[in-house]
């Protein structure tokens, strides 16, 4: 088998912290791993020997167990340095699945305090117990498998150790339901030691989106809009209707008034164009993506001015497939992004590059295709511990599903509200909102720098504040140019393989800067819309599945 080669990494022209790996074959075992981190977080990994730590920031410790006791920890290991120890063996079978549960404890991230998680491979066995005076953060079947020293410096042991990417594994393959305890001690050093480097704290925010409804109506299938309307203000939540512009030839006039005069309980955003088999996913060429999706925005302005109904600027692919190529053409089209629950919504087609691959679903959003932002969603009735690990990473929780998810009535939306809820400091609100607010920020002296994870964002400048960095994490450079607009001014954005990024702007302080992103050619419906002719099959396609969706709840009744 040949060597792995190590990824590419980020260039170091900023603070990053230094994390020392011993022994020193550990990192080597461990580089694309290591190197994604990197990317992920404002760290260098190095190798050290066990009597060498000077200067270090944090220590990972990754020990063989003898089967009666932790190892001593190396010699000359600085006290005030943090330091994580893991144990090396490998663990069970995948098919010995263990039940990891946390407790409710402020050393344990938000999300995960309580939880019992499924982890697909038990910890290293025989593992010796902590000290009385020693803190229990999780365990499984009542025997401590990760804690730390309550009096001492940062120090935690874990019965799991951090396992290697394959080839084609990101690093969400590794923070999931049934794999996550590799990783998840280690995120926790990661966090603590670059504590003073890292991102200021976001709420987290949430949504739900149910795909086809239109507005031809008082309901939709098992879906009755007044309702559902005051279940949601009930419940705090926010319900985001994914409708087919070929839809938007009618709006009833009482459907249209509900919508706009409740906008913190419902929204309506884009789903497809005709939405008709694979529409999205088999436009490879520019000109034709382009043509379909300024098709899909025209007709969306007509039924706003005939319903007087804002529809966002947000596109759900049907059947959560996407091209490239009609990602770049929302870019240039001025989208504001696409909701898109598949992990590559362009399947095998376009594959991405080796670079891209590890960090994946790690932001708040993908920038692929041209720097849309793909805001993540989930299927509303799979099991939601998957929000968990959403939650962690500060993305977006945005579950979807279809009319007939709510068969059996809509309780389902408050539970999984509650269920949301639980997970931190959770804001509701449309899609198209979520994106716009998808970016973190930091201060460096008299200098904020933004990481925009979206084309179009708001952002406060403090009063002492009075330079501005924008960067955005980009793993595929699908431009030859970007620009940045901020204010009334432009400027070019550089890339450096991993990132784009502005030079030192001018900020105003105590005031709002509005920042987006723009092509090197942007592009207007009216003028790429070329009118195709009328076809039937869409219109007749459409209306047969509207009349099935409404018959269901009918057919339902009458089976009973």
């Amino acid at each position: 088998m040949a060597a792995a080669t190590e990824p590419a990494k980020p260039e170091i022209d900023e603070p990053r912290k230094l994390v020392g790996v011993t022994p020193a074959l550990a990192l080597d075992r461990r580089m694309r791993l290591l190197g994604a981190l990197e990317q992920a977080f404002p760290v260098r990994f190095e190798a050290r020997e066990s009597t060498s730590f000077a200067g270090l920031d944090a220590v990972l410790i990754v020990r063989q167990f003898d089967g009666e006791a932790w190892p001593d920890e190396p010699k000359g290991l600085v006290d005030a340095c943090p330091r994580l120890v893991v144990c090396s063996q490998a663990g069970h079978s995948a098919h010995d699945s263990t039940v990891v549960e946390f407790v409710s404890d402020v050393r344990v991230a938000r999300p995960l305090r309580g939880r019992k998680l499924t982890e697909e491979c038990g910890p290293a066995p025989a593992v010796p117990n902590p000290t009385e005076s020693d803190a229990v953060l999780a365990a499984t079947d009542e025997k401590a498998v990760w804690w730390c020293q309550e009096d001492a410096v940062w120090t935690h042991f874990s019965a799991f150790a951090p396992e290697e990417l394959g080839e084609q594994e990101s690093l969400r393959d590794h923070l999931r339901i049934g794999r996550f305890m590799g990783l998840v001690p280690l995120l926790h050093l990661l966090r603590h030691v670059c504590e003073d480097l890292d991102w200021s704290e976001q709420p987290l925010r949430a949504s739900f989106v149910i795909d086809d409804p239109n507005l031809h109506w008082l309901s939709y299938g098992y879906l009755k809009y007044p309702e559902m309307v005051a279940h949601a203000t009930e419940h705090g939540y926010h319900v985001g209707l994914a409708m087919v512009p070929l839809d938007g030839w009618l709006a009833n006039r009482r459907a249209a008034s509900l919508i706009t005069n409740n906008p913190s309980a419902v929204s309506v955003l884009m789903h497809g164009n005709d939405h008709v088999a694979d529409e999205l996913g088999r436009l490879t060429d520019d000109r034709g993506a382009q043509i379909v999706l300024a098709q899909a925005l025209l007709r969306t302005a007509a039924f706003e001015r005939r319903s007087g109904v804002a529809v966002e600027r947000v596109m759900a692919p049907p059947h959560e497939v996407c091209s490239k190529a009609a990602l770049r053409a929302m870019f240039r089209l001025g989208f504001d992004g696409a909701c898109i629950g598949r992990r590559y919504p362009w399947r095998d087609r376009e594959p991405l590059p080796s670079r891209a691959w590890p960090l994946v679903k790690w932001h708040p959003t993908d920038m692929f295709g041209g720097s849309v932002p793909i805001l993540p969603r989930y299927p509303i009735d799979r099991p939601w511990e998957e929000l968990v690990f959403r939650a962690l990473l500060g993305q977006p929780l945005i579950l979807f599903g279809h009319h007939w998810d709510f068969a059996d009535g809509i309780e389902m939306l408050a539970q999984a509200t509650d269920y949301i809820n639980g997970l931190g400091d959770v804001q509701w609100g449309p899609v198209g909102w979520i994106t716009r607010q998808s970016f973190l920020s930091r201060r460096e002296g008299d200098t904020m720098v933004v990481q925009m994870h979206s084309a179009r964002i708001t952002v406060d400048i403090p009063e002492d504040i009075t330079l501005l960095r924008v960067t955005i994490p980009s793993s595929c450079n699908d431009h030859s140019a970007l620009h940045l607009a901020y204010g009334a001014d432009h400027t070019l954005m550089m890339h450096d393989g991993s990132r784009w990024m502005s030079g030192a702007l001018r900020a105003d302080p105590g005031t709002q800067l509005a920042l987006a992103l723009a092509p090197d050619q942007h592009l207007s419906p009216d003028l790429v819309h070329a009118r195709r002719s009328f076809a039937l099959w869409p219109a007749l396609r459409r209306a047969l599945v509207e009349g099935r969706d409404r018959v269901q709840p009918l057919a339902r009744k009458l089976a009973r």
